[in-house]
């Protein structure tokens, strides 16, 4: 499978918000013209095993090109990073003239072999990112200092959370809808302890609600037993459920600059139909790299 574009040249209709009159927040992946880092915008090639175009404000990683394949003064190949020990920089839509929207996909994407216009960690470039909810409310009035870590699959910054390997669950033991608070019991301790927060991630169908970033409220037995908060209401969980938890990145190697809650434009993608499209609704965390 391939990062394709996908759009229909038939239809044709106006772009909406093009004339918003919101604008106070943010635009993910849209970095500051700061005028110290603006020389440290970098390019490469998306690389031909990527299944999802790349937008901006994605973590990525630059890979030396082969010279005895392609020509290497074209850049790097460019990839999704995957850990924190992978990630080199920060795509972005700066200077990405060539990118393609249509009217079903109103985001610029890049496919395979196009362009990517990114800064590299350590050029002190300012790009707002996509933030989840949890992250927002813990940043305000907080040290830029702070740790927080990224989530590699929502492509997003979430709460800080310690580095641990990926782990499925042994037993899915409860769920209350009147408190929100989801069970889960382990092997063996998979790291998360009290007020860490934890990504859940693999529900499908009706337990799909439970994926997301969440706040362990309590362990017990050694801290093989993880009690969750989620949200409340959700209903029964399916005890033959999918789901597990998400490998913790640890820290993210930057700074946080910036916050804006609910009055940014942030990427919203459909692996069902190929479009990426604006919410101009979401959070936004300005940071430094």
């Amino acid at each position: 499978m391939a990062a394709n574009v996908q759009f229909n040249p038939v239809i044709v209709t106006n772009f909406p918000g093009t004339f918003s009159v919101q604008s106070e927040g943010m635009q993910q992946g849209l970095a500051m013209d700061d005028p110290a880092s603006r020389n440290w915008l970098s390019r490469g090639i998306l690389a031909s095993t990527e299944t999802l175009p790349m937008w901006g404000g994605v973590a990525i990683t630059e890979s030396v090109m082969n010279p005895a394949t392609a020509q290497s003064q074209l850049g790097g190949y460019i990839t999704r990073a995957v850990n924190n020990a992978a990630v080199t920089g920060m795509s972005v839509f700066n200077q990405a003239d060539a990118w393609i929207q249509t009217p079903q996909s109103r985001v610029p994407v890049a496919g395979n072999n196009m362009f990517v216009p990114f800064y590299r960690f350590g050029s002190n470039a300012r790009i707002p990112v996509q933030a989840s909810a949890a992250l927002t409310a813990a940043l305000e009035s907080g040290s830029i200092l702070q740790q927080v870590s990224w989530d590699f699959t929502g492509q997003q910054l979430i709460p800080y959370t310690p580095s641990y390997a990926q782990t499925n669950p042994s037993v899915y033991n409860s769920y209350t809808s009147g408190t929100g608070i989801l069970q889960l019991t382990f092997g063996s301790a998979p790291g998360p302890v009290a007020n860490d927060y934890v990504t859940l991630g693999g529900f499908t169908g009706t337990n799909a609600p439970f994926n997301g970033d969440w706040l362990v409220v309590s362990t017990q037995t050694g801290g093989t037993i993880l009690n969750i908060q989620v949200t409340v209401g959700l209903g029964a969980i399916t005890p033959a459920s999918p789901g597990y938890l998400v490998a913790g990145g640890g820290a993210f190697p930057c700074k946080v600059i910036d916050v804006n809650v609910g009055n940014s434009k942030v990427v919203s993608y459909s692996s069902s139909t190929g479009f990426a499209n604006w919410t101009n609704t979401g959070s936004t965390v300005l940071i430094q790299i």
